[in-house]
């Protein structure tokens, strides 16, 4: 935890220091990106701006947050997350790539398995940069599933770090 927080000092140090100037060069660029870098490769595998939306998202953060947590059975559940964390794999040639794999479980309202699902999908970008921008949507559709509470855990794996995380969104179906 302090390799963390003396990573995130060094970063707003950097940063603080580079936007300070009258104009900002590539090299104080460079310098911010570089103490990013060291922050995300220090910090574990970590899920934010987990939830529900209305829709799917066209681009990382554009995501529309949804009010409530009562679907109907026809009504698709769409849920968004930012992945931070994850390992790239570098290439010899100036490129680097990651990979996530994602699993689902469904629970009832008493905790018992309805749907589990391992490898629902499997991102993996190459990339000449080490993107950090890495949002996933999963979209179920619960149109034959009894009316009542549930609970999906989205789990996160990363193929690269071999690191995993997940977070539970509890929901409910109602009648129509």
């Amino acid at each position: 935890m302090a390799l963390i927080r003396a990573t995130a000092i060094a970063l707003a140090i950097s940063c603080a220091a580079a936007i300070t100037g009258s104009t900002q060069t590539i090299e104080a660029y460079e310098a911010a990106n570089s103490a990013a870098l060291a922050a995300w490769r220090a910090m574990p595998l970590t899920v934010r701006n987990a939830g529900f939306v209305t829709e799917a998202p066209t681009g990382y953060g554009t995501q529309n947050p949804r009010e409530g947590t009562r679907f109907y059975p026809a009504e698709p559940v769409i849920i968004y997350a930012e992945l931070l964390g994850y390992h790239w794999r570098e290439y010899g040639n100036n490129t680097v790539s990651f990979s996530i794999a994602i699993d689902v479980v469904i629970r009832d309202g008493t905790g018992q398995i309805v749907l589990e699902r391992e490898n629902v999908e499997t991102v993996t970008t190459t990339s000449p940069h080490h993107n950090r921008e890495m949002f996933t949507t999963l979209t179920l559709t619960m149109r034959t599933a009894p009316v009542g509470d549930y609970s999906v855990e989205y789990a996160l794996r990363d193929l690269v770090g071999g690191q995993r995380v997940s977070v539970a969104l509890p929901f409910s179906l109602a009648s129509p």
